[in-house]
């Protein structure tokens, strides 16, 4: 039986996106496939022309290799300080700081499709700099999420020489990005991720000269997948809870109602005691956390010995903050 080439494509995606482990939700597999967008393994002269824009693991001039590996029209790159770039440059009241692009990209004098954020070589993305006296003490990253946002610009690259990182800020939604190591693209291991990235940020991707969906468009629907999944998910969930109680009641009334009995008793005189109420007590969260506990860790104590199962689904360490605690916070705390 031949393989579907559409499964082949997502597996390839998911291959590069695996290895690059994207912050958030940037783009999908499925949306990919549905876009026609594939890796191309026949990369050598791109690649070529991007290792010799590299010296020392980082790229020298980044709008070079915009322009000369990924073929982008040096028009359509402007620069933060242009006059035309005014309504991309934006003023933060209360903080007396400013927000401006290192470039603006635009397909028309209308129409702004990215926003270039150029860092000094080896800046962290996701770290204040030292010696930073601004009011806002934020970092690259969190400064160019705002930028993206307060521009009302959603798609852009940040840049420090050592990495690429491709951010995507729709309005009304969480951040994703994407970070793209130079050191890593320079390495043979490295390829499927370069070819991943020359996928995405060609000409023909960013501008749609040759008619493909643009990278606009996949970031779009993307998101609109995940809704989709999303959803479909709750519902099997749901369903599933139903099932379960299904079960409960089946096993209840196996047993004439004696395993049950006594807490459909307390539901029935709580509702009883607080008709209007009962939508928003969570006092059964403790007792499900606590249930959760000792199914994991196992109990003993008043003629009860349970022994923990241990394993991956009852262990309160992966989700801490189900039960109100912080990430890295020990459960006996």
């Amino acid at each position: 039986m031949s393989r579907d080439p559409r499964d082949e494509s997502i597996r390839t995606h998911r291959q590069w996106l695996g290895y690059l482990q994207p912050v958030g939700l940037v783009v999908s597999p499925p949306a990919l496939v549905e876009s026609g967008c594939y890796v191309n393994s026949d990369v050598a002269a791109e690649y070529a022309r991007f290792v010799e824009g590299t010296a020392d693991g980082r790229i020298l001039n980044l709008r070079q290799t915009l322009l000369d590996v990924f073929g982008w029209n040096p028009n359509a790159i402007i620069p933060g300080t242009d006059p035309r770039a005014a309504d991309v440059n934006v003023y933060l009241e209360t903080y007396d700081d400013h927000l401006h692009p290192t470039f603006a990209v635009a397909d028309d004098p209308q129409r702004w499709l990215m926003l270039i954020q150029e860092l000094p070589a080896g800046q962290a993305f996701d770290a204040v700099a030292e010696g930073d006296h601004r009011k806002w003490k934020a970092t690259p990253h969190a400064r160019f999420d705002r930028l993206l946002r307060e521009a009302k610009v959603p798609t852009g690259l940040l840049g420090n020489g050592t990495e690429l990182r491709l951010v995507y800020a729709p309005h009304g939604e969480s951040t994703g990005h994407i970070t793209f190591p130079v050191a890593v693209l320079l390495e043979p291991a490295g390829r499927l991720a370069f070819a991943a990235l020359l996928m995405l940020l060609r000409e023909s991707r960013i501008f749609g000269t040759t008619g493909d969906r643009t990278l606009a468009d996949i970031l779009v629907a993307s998101r609109k997948y995940q809704n989709t999944v999303s959803t479909e998910l709750a519902q099997q969930v749901l369903a599933a809870l139903y099932e379960l109680l299904r079960g409960f009641q089946a096993a209840d009334a196996h047993r004439k109602g004696d395993l049950l009995n006594a807490v459909l008793n307390k539901l029935r005189g709580d509702a009883g005691r607080h008709p209007d109420t009962m939508d928003r007590r969570y006092g059964a969260w403790a007792r499900l956390v606590a249930l959760f506990r000792m199914v994991h860790h196992g109990a003993q104590g008043g003629g009860l010995d349970l022994p923990g199962r241990l394993g991956y689904l009852f262990n309160p360490e992966p989700y801490p903050f189900l039960e109100g605690r912080a990430f890295g916070s020990d459960y006996d705390d």
